[in-house]
């Protein structure tokens, strides 16, 4: 089953665990964190649910980078490209 991040607009972007290509975002409302990793190569970003300590708990899904932007309402739909 495909993950659907809602409402990506909320989302926080977390810049002090941040870095080159590796951005985590927390859900102020539900406290949940994902990071999201971009392959430039590939542009496409993969997305892992991690926890407080930004321990990777799970793979979420893919999608290209092309396909959706942090500052939109619109959901970001994953899919499995692995």
């Amino acid at each position: 089953m495909a993950y659907t991040i809602h409402n990506p607009r909320v989302w926080e972007h977390m810049d002090k665990e941040s870095f080159y290509n590796h951005n985590y975002y927390k859900n102020p409302q539900t406290g949940e964190i994902i990071l999201e990793e971009c392959d430039e190569l590939f542009n496409c970003g993969t997305f892992y649910s991690v926890d407080e300590n930004l321990t990777i708990i799970e793979y979420l899904g893919d999608c290209y980078m092309s396909d959706y932007k942090w500052n939109q309402e619109e959901d970001i739909k994953l899919e499995f490209y692995s």
